[in-house]
């Protein structure tokens, strides 16, 4: 089996501090790719990445959204280290064969959304009496 490509679409300091984590794995293999180089799109293709990641403050993601709707295995992680989260984007979906396919992910989507900004009640706050 090959190793995993990691891609790292852009130049930022977040990406590079990315980088330094992901170098001492065994058994990855780390490319970067400069969006805004003419041959970025094509680069990204001969690459075959498994996951390209992104700094969603610096990084317009459109070759890699385009290889995104083309492989099912690809993921995509935009990192934000100042807001402490990232932006996962997957290839791989439910199948949508009809539009209540689509209804019941949207619900689905809406209801995760809704349980957690549920606010929290007295009985679940930590030092919380009754």
């Amino acid at each position: 089996m090959s190793e995993p490509v990691i891609v790292l679409y852009g130049n930022s300091l977040s990406l590079h501090a990315a980088a330094a984590g992901i170098e001492g794995r065994s058994g990855w293999r780390i490319a970067f790719v400069e969006p805004q180089a003419e041959s970025a799109g094509g680069r990204l293709r001969a690459l075959h990445p498994d996951v390209i990641l992104f700094d969603v403050a610096s990084s317009p993601p459109e070759d890699a959204i385009t290889l995104l709707v083309e492989n099912a295995h690809l993921i995509l992680v935009g990192v934000d280290f100042e807001g402490h989260r990232a932006v996962v984007l997957s290839g791989a979906s439910p199948g949508l064969h009809t539009s209540g396919d689509l209804f019941g992910l949207l619900e689905a989507q809406i209801q995760r959304r809704e349980t957690s900004d549920a606010p929290q009640t007295c009985a679940n706050q930590q030092g919380a009496t009754t």
